[in-house]
This record gives structure tokens, C-alpha cells and sequence, in this order.
């Protein structure tokens, strides 16, 4: 990541963050009607995203001390809390499910385990503006 912090001149941070994404093969286009200020937020928000070291899912979870064990492991009424303990754990992290009404419990669980929590996610638990919802689509519809 670059070091903006000595920098007082904001067009010149601008620049920096422009330049730094571009040596990363590439820069957002341009977007005139962005006051400098949104504009800043936005690239240094696109340089973390790009910098970032993806992590699963699971991985996070397990960080923050989650255990998730396999859904063979579970009875009904445990897999019903053990998800929603997943479910809570993640949006605390910034990540979301959705379309997945359609899904029992066991169904979602399984999938979130062999599947869903296992791809890899770039999370800014930190910036509760940042949201992962792109969950990979459940081979259960």
C-alpha cells in the first residue's frame, strides 16, 4: 500500500492512487461528477480491494473464533443454531447470503460448508461500508 499520509495536496494523493493502480495493470475509468473528495475514498477503497490478501470464508470465521464442523456432525436442532451462529458471525464480518430461502437449513449448511465458505473473499470488517455478498450459486438451486 502506498503512504499517503505525508502527502498534504490531495490532487497529488490522487495521482498516487491512480499511478498505484495502474502498475497493477490498470486504473478505474474516469468519473468527472465525483467531488475530489469521494473520488480519493474511492480509489484508496479499490487499491485495498486489489492489495488485499484473499481469505475464505471459513478462514475468517475460524479467526474470530467460529467453529464450524461438518453438518454430519450436527443434529437438526444444533445445525439450526450452528447456522445461525454462521450467518450472525459472518454479516459481523461484512458478508451477506441471499436467494437462499429456497434452501433448508441442512441444505444451506452443507452447501456453505463443502462449498460457500471455502472461496476465497477479500473482507473489510473494519469498514462497515464494505459488504461481500457474492456468495457462489448453491448447486441446490
Amino acid at each position: 500500500m502506498i503512504d499517503l499520509d505525508d502527502e498534504p495536496d490531495q490532487d497529488k494523493r490522487i495521482d498516487k492512487l491512480r499511478s498505484a493502480l495502474e502498475e497493477l495493470g490498470g486504473g478505474p475509468s474516469q468519473h468527472p461528477e465525483l467531488s475530489a473528495d469521494l473520488e480519493e475514498a474511492f480509489l484508496k477503497h479499490i487499491l485495498a480491494f486489489e492489495t488485499a490478501e484473499p481469505t475464505t470464508l471459513l478462514q475468517w470465521l475460524e479467526n474470530a473464533g467460529l467453529e464450524v464442523p461438518p453438518p454430519d456432525q450436527l443434529d437438526d436442532a444444533q445445525l439450526k443454531a450452528k447456522i445461525w451462529e454462521v450467518i450472525n458471525r459472518l454479516a459481523s464480518l461484512g458478508a451477506f447470503l441471499h436467494k437462499t430461502n429456497h434452501l433448508s437449513d441442512r441444505e444451506l449448511y452443507s452447501y456453505l460448508f463443502d462449498e460457500g465458505l471455502r472461496e476465497d473473499a477479500v473482507l473489510f470488517p473494519e469498514d462497515p461500508s464494505y459488504v461481500f455478498k457474492d456468495l457462489p450459486k448453491s448447486p441446490y438451486g
